[in-house]
């Protein structure tokens, strides 16, 4: 729960104090009131002192003289007191244990042992809560206030990164597409390269890597039609290797090429971390291309080709065309979290990308988790490399507490369809979330900035949660979706896919029914929408398959954006169909697909994502 910690401890200490305050005194103190920040600070401070105490101590009280108006605050607290307080806090915690084992089909019993960290840890009533509840030992000799800052040195001593700060230098050379694993723990990892945009005189022929300690060289690797390479590199052990590139024309002479450095790390991290949640792309009709599914070890990497969907004219310093980067495990884009955006301005464009030209965009993952992202106009030889991180938008308490009326709303129709006491625990979780929301809204509107990024963050993870649950009372449906899909997939697999795929279709149809019968409807969605992409990849196959799909393109031809262009596409399909030759029919069909329109809705909720 990436909202919930000793801050939220100590605010619960701070609304006891302010209610006792009001009993005593007559006198209110308000979150939302500005004038009361500078008292609500000290009632902060004097609340965590005493909860620090009581993990020592078994009374103490929370005193702050002269609070208001010669008035002193002084509120006593004891550890069942704190108990009583605080416990729900503590239960959340637990909750999200509890859900990550069954998750995963294992028993509390099963756990060797529990390790705490952070301060809160300290409070004798938490440890016992986490050792009835979870039953295993903690783990002895560690200190709950230290184990991060020991984790992180041994994550950098173990990766062993440069921090001297990049120089920067203006790229020279013929430019190239370079893909290779930023952290291996292989000593021989290969680089894969690709020449990009028009050759000049003299041409690139072939490239040759050299490791900068000088104790290595690679073979020459000549280019393929395409201006492809690869090179099989070697690393020096436990440490970072630099690698320069050099170019040569055909007749020997060099050739400068940009990047002409790189850097790959040789050696294991404490354990080879996996990806927490999916990465992928938002997408104009507000689904999302996954490229690296959760679970996937990091460092990851995966490119995709997409198409855009508007032009990005030259020198239109006014428009950007955006590529959204999101994280979440939902078909629908507008449900993930935002992460990052790639943006192609216009003002950077050396000239005019017509709509529904090809993109290749690459996510790369590393091993800390920071993502990157680069996109690539083949045909034009553009790299756009920056990724323009997500810059928190305001959250203004009147947008806040609107959202959070919608949700209550939503929260009443859902409780009305409750079903069992599984329901009954969840929907009570997300009601404590609602609670804890309103106070953070109350705060923001006191001024306290943090508090209104923490409820918009809260807010948005509760919409996905009950977006789900309704999710899950709709199982008959999805049961059905998942049962045509699977037939649908069958059908064109048996004909064309190939025993790989056949594999994978049956290990779908298994999970498909363990996840029907624990009722897991996120599974059983991931499931129908890779039995999809089986059943896509062998229908296409059929040799008169993309026939079928220009002609479906075709009829639409009125709807295009660029309305020349997709009937110059038609004609060119109508001839490539009297070739028969396929190929042509797909590069004219996908570029048919890509001037289509998609929903307007769909592309405002889908971060107004400029690709499809």
């Amino acid at each position: 729960d990436n909202f919930l910690g000793g801050r939220d401890f100590d605010t619960a200490l701070v609304d006891e104090a302010i209610r006792v305050f009001h009993d005593d005194t007559g006198h209110r103190i308000e979150r939302a009131n500005p004038a009361h920040a500078g008292a609500l600070r000290k009632i902060k401070q004097a609340a965590e002192e005493a909860k620090i105490a009581l993990s020592r101590a078994r009374v103490c009280d929370i005193c702050v003289a002269d609070l208001v108006d010669g008035l002193s605050l002084e509120v006593p607290l004891d550890r069942t007191r704190l108990r009583a307080l605080t416990q729900p806090l503590v239960d959340r915690s637990i909750a999200v244990c509890q859900r990550l084992l069954a998750q995963h089909r294992v028993s509390a019993g099963a756990l060797h042992r529990v390790v705490l960290v952070g301060g809160p840890t300290l409070i004798p009533f938490l440890r016992e809560r986490v050792s009835e509840v979870l039953g295993a030992p903690f783990g002895e000799g560690l200190d709950p206030m230290t184990l991060v800052a020991q984790g992180a040195a041994l994550f950098a001593a173990s990766v062993g990164l440069s921090v001297r700060p990049r120089e920067q230098t203006k790229a020279e050379g013929r430019p190239l597409w370079l893909q290779y694993p930023p952290v291996s723990t292989d000593l021989r990892p290969h680089l894969v390269g690709r020449l990009v945009g028009e050759q000049a005189s003299p041409p690139l022929h072939s490239i040759q890597a050299s490791r900068g300690d000088g104790k290595w060289t690679s073979e020459t690797a000549t280019l393929d039609a395409e201006g492809g390479f690869v090179l099989q590199l070697e690393l020096a052990p436990r440490g970072a290797s630099e690698f320069t590139l050099a170019g040569r024309a055909k007749g020997g002479q060099a050739v400068a090429v940009h990047p002409s450095t790189f850097t790959i790390v040789q050696g294991l991290t404490i354990g080879d971390p996996p990806l927490s949640r999916s990465v992928g792309v938002a997408l104009s009709n507000n689904r999302v291309r996954v490229y690296l599914e959760r679970g996937a070890p990091l460092p990851a990497r995966c490119t995709f080709t997409h198409h855009t969907v508007d032009s990005v004219v030259k020198g239109a310093g006014d428009f950007a065309l955006r590529i959204p980067i999101v994280q979440g495990e939902f078909e629908r884009a507008d449900l993930c979290r935002l992460v990052g955006t790639l943006e192609i301005p216009g003002a950077e464009v050396k000239q005019t990308i017509p709509a529904g030209t090809a993109i290749e965009v690459t996510i790369d993952v590393d091993r800390s988790g920071r993502l990157s992202a680069r996109a690539l106009i083949p045909e034009m030889g553009h790299i756009f490399e920056q990724v323009a991180q997500l810059r928190v938008p305001d959250a203004r308490p009147e947008t806040l507490k609107a959202a959070l009326d919608d949700i209550t709303r939503r929260l009443q129709a859902v409780r009305q369809a409750a079903r069992g006491p599984g329901d009954a625990v969840s929907l009570l979780e997300v009601e404590l979330a609602c609670r804890s929301v309103q106070s953070d809204i109350s705060a923001a509107a006191g001024g306290d900035a943090d508090s209104g990024q923490k409820a918009r963050r809260t807010l948005q993870e509760i919409d996905a949660r009950l977006d789900v649950f309704e999710a899950s009372r709709s199982l008959d449906h999805l049961q059905a979706e998942a049962r045509e899909a699977v037939v649908w997939a069958t059908d064109w697999v048996s004909s064309y896919g190939t025993s790989t795929e056949r594999t994978l279709l049956d290990e779908l149809s298994q999970s498909l029914q363990r996840a029907r019968s624990d009722g897991d409807s996120l599974e059983m969605q991931r499931c129908i929408s890779q039995a999809r992409r089986l059943g896509h990849a062998a229908y296409f196959r059929d040799p008169q398959a993309w026939g079928r799909a220009f002609d479906t393109a075709a009829s639409q031809v009125h709807k295009a954006r660029n309305l020349p262009h997709a009937q110059r596409l038609v004609a060119e399909g109508h001839e490539a169909r009297r070739r028969d030759d396929r190929e042509a029919l797909r590069r004219v069909t996908e570029g048919l697909w890509s001037l289509l329109p998609d929903n307007d809705h769909d592309r405002q909720a889908s971060h107004d994502s400029g690709v499809r």
